[in-house]
């Protein structure tokens, strides 16, 4: 049986991954700019990040040297994040 500690734990912890969802951060030396997609899937805004940085899609082209990473929406915590290459 589980303690009403654990019990509140687990149903925070729940109702936290139902809420969250990712957007993209593009940023280099000079801006940052957030889009928000609003997408519910971690790994499928991963997916979708890893997508735009090999086929050079959205706006990784405006930030050849910089960084797109994927945050939590929520909380701003950046869960993945690769450099761009300039070339």
């Amino acid at each position: 049986m589980l303690s009403l500690q654990s019990l509140i734990w687990e149903l925070t912890n729940k109702e936290k991954e139902i809420m969250e969802t990712y957007d993209f951060l593009f940023k280099d030396s000079r801006e940052v700019v957030e889009k928000g997609f609003n997408i519910k899937d971690k790994e499928k805004a991963i997916r979708m990040a890893i997508d735009m940085l090999t086929g050079r899609k959205g706006l990784v082209e405006q930030f050849l040297g910089g960084t797109i990473s994927v945050i939590v929406k929520q909380t701003r915590e950046v869960i993945w994040s690769r450099p761009i290459p300039n070339a």
